[in-house]
């Protein structure tokens, strides 16, 4: 298998599939013979189905044809479940598109933020809808799905198989705030957000672009001195930077070198959001993690719809990746959400993370056009995912340690 599913030692299990098909969502429906395995869920696959042996019995269809069974052999898959698997991880559903204005040789924070925003709305409404698609909004994880049938499935050929690993203190999910720091004013505004958390016992993680540190590196170390982590957020918030070469993205972040350094950053999240496989491959010389790949996103500035469908760490381009589970807040305003509405948002995918035993990972940008409409949705649903005792409340640094230790085969 692969880093981003656990092998089946032991287990009388085989894969005879894997051979390229026409990409499509399809309806994988385990049955009763794999106790454990989720409900039918849809997932995207680039793979056509191997054909059963004769007298084979059925554990589990795609699209109502044998996709699972179990024969003289043992359990056999009729397509690669890790194959499935990474390409849910790595988004190939996802046909991106670069954004206009990383094109345009003018700063984009040129235009103010509330008139960025309004404008924003402006397209969004022309564009009505996100179209329907995969992967499911707020909601979808195929990826943990399709890995506890692979879980499900190793237990009947005979593995002892404890997958996902536990959280720490047997803790049933994990409780992650971050925040985006674009720009001075952003900056200068955090250390008291900042003393907020720590006088109620939370530790965030700031993600800081570097040439807005260096105008305010007193309040970047106020930050750390309140017991928080800092992490990178990108040389300049330009939206540029995934789209460079690759040396060009080596001698931007050469120039954030010592800030790195200075403060101990071990993660990394790209501007907007926006990345690319070459800036992984950067990034994984640097970094022990990156957090900028949410598990499920509409109107997202790469395409209508995005996401890896997982609510766990995972393996992509050799980086580990802690992602994103909460609806993010700059769509939630786009969207129009007052306060109830983006509380409700928040409060609703913690429940399903909780139910699942995954990630919960808020994201607030502190800048003005954003904070002034999220603050007191944010201090309300920290505060409730602080007061769980059943969470592990930790910074994705410390998941990214853990992960990395637990499951050390990336």
């Amino acid at each position: 298998m692969t880093a981003n599913l656990p092998p089946a030692a032991g287990a009388r299990i085989e894969v005879r599939g894997g051979g390229d098909g026409a990409p499509r969502v399809a309806t994988l429906e385990p049955g009763p013979d794999l106790p454990g395995a989720p409900a039918p869920f849809a997932l995207w696959l680039d793979q056509e189905l191997s054909p059963p042996s004769p007298g084979s019995r059925t554990l589990a269809t795609l699209d109502g044809a044998p996709a699972i069974v179990e024969d003289e052999q043992g359990v056999v898959f009729l397509f690669d479940p890790a194959r499935a698997v990474d390409a849910l991880l790595h988004e190939r559903h996802v046909r991106p598109r670069r954004p206009l204005h990383t094109r345009v040789p003018l700063p984009y924070q040129l235009v103010p933020g509330g008139w960025r925003l309004r404008a924003f709305r402006l397209l969004a409404r022309a564009g009505s809808a996100p179209p329907p698609g995969f992967p499911d909004w707020p909601l979808d994880d195929a990826a943990d799905a399709l890995g506890a049938t692979w879980v499900a499935a190793s237990r009947r050929a005979g593995a002892t198989l404890e997958w996902p690993p536990a959280w720490p203190g047997g803790r049933g999910w994990v409780f992650v705030v971050s925040h985006d720091v674009d720009t001075v004013d952003g900056l200068r505004r955090a250390p008291a957000i900042a003393e907020w958390e720590a006088a109620r016992g939370i530790r965030a993680a700031w993600f800081v672009v570097g040439e807005v540190m260096r105008r305010d590196p007193g309040a970047a170390a106020a930050i750390r001195a309140a017991g928080h982590e800092l992490g990178l957020h990108g040389d300049r918030h330009d939206n540029r930077l995934g789209y460079a070469a690759a040396a060009a993205i080596a001698r931007r972040l050469d120039t954030c070198a010592d800030l790195v350094a200075d403060h101990a950053m071990t993660g990394f999240r790209a501007p907007s959001l926006l990345e690319s496989p070459a800036l992984r491959r950067e990034l994984r010389r640097r970094f022990a993690y990156a957090s900028q790949v949410p598990d499920t996103e509409v109107r997202s500035l790469l395409a209508p719809r995005r996401g890896c469908t997982t609510l766990r760490p995972f393996w992509r381009d050799g980086l580990l990746e802690v992602p994103l589970t909460l609806p993010l807040d700059d769509k939630l305003v786009l969207a129009g959400g007052g306060e109830r509405e983006i509380i409700a948002a928040w409060r609703g995918k913690l429940d399903a993370v909780r139910r699942r035993g995954g990630i919960g990972q808020l994201v607030v940008h502190n800048e003005a056009h954003l904070l002034a409409r999220c603050r007191a949705a944010f201090e309300r649903v920290v505060a409730d995912g602080h007061a769980d005792g059943g969470a592990w409340h930790a910074t994705p640094g410390e998941v990214a340690r853990f992960w990395d230790t637990t499951r050390n085969d990336g």
